[in-house]
């Protein structure tokens, strides 16, 4: 496999970690009160796949996931 698709940058700038019921219902205002327009969820197989974890995160980032 060419290697060269592999390839990315990431500019990490420390952000916030929120915990608990109701984390993520917010998610869209956070990312417009940064100047953000969308949101990237990178998960595991098995997180990605459970709509109990996922479902909030969407409804939280409304048109903001990509």
């Amino acid at each position: 496999m060419d290697d060269s698709r592999r390839q990315f940058t990431l500019d990490y700038d420390p952000g916030e970690i929120r915990f608990g019921r109701g984390a993520a219902d917010d998610l869209s205002d956070l990312l417009a009160d940064r100047g953000l327009a969308s949101a990237v969820v990178v998960t595991g197989e098995n997180v990605g796949a459970n709509p109990d974890v996922m479902e909030p995160v969407e409804a939280g980032l409304r048109d903001a996931v990509v």
